[in-house]
């Protein structure tokens, strides 16, 4: 299955997922090869919306957009509140979870984000994490002439 754009996408969003085009074919290709038990998205939905498209039941944590139609059961939460209790805050038992393109938009201790990535994931279950390449080329060649293309973590 090739990746296909979420439906009734804006401008803006079907550039964002353009953008970003060959992770999220990477990252489905993974998510067709493991789905096959209980399925969790934190994010977007992007893949998720594809999934669902192949007939998976797919479980949604987050802030759900509209257009993703189907979606099994949504569970709405900020990955950021972790900062205020210092420890997961949701618990699940998914064969396979999936936060693609979702970690660099957070400003909080990467830590506490893989400690509730974990407590949602079964044991012996798969955790897909996709984020862009932080030490690509054009990011270093910014540090190189005095520009810092990371944004400092707050605690």
């Amino acid at each position: 299955m090739k990746f296909e754009f979420i439906p009734d996408s804006d401008e803006s969003e079907i550039s964002y997922q353009r953008y970003h085009l060959p992770r999220f074919e990477f990252a489905l290709q993974k998510a067709l090869k493991y789905s096959n038990g209980t399925v969790a998205e934190v994010g977007p939905f992007a893949i998720a919306s594809n999934l669902i498209k192949e007939g998976k039941r797919v479980d949604g944590i987050g802030f759900l957009s509209e257009k993703v139609k189907g979606v099994n059961k949504f569970i709405k939460f900020n990955l950021e509140s972790l900062r205020e209790t210092g420890k997961p805050a949701l618990s699940g038992s998914y064969d396979l979870v999936i936060a693609a393109e979702i970690i660099e938009h957070l400003n909080i201790d990467l830590n506490l984000i893989y400690q509730q990535l974990y407590e949602l994931t079964a044991p012996g279950g798969i955790l897909i994490i996709q984020t862009p390449n932080a030490v690509a080329l054009k990011k270093r060649m910014s540090n190189f002439v005095g520009k810092n293309p990371f944004v400092m973590i707050r605690s």
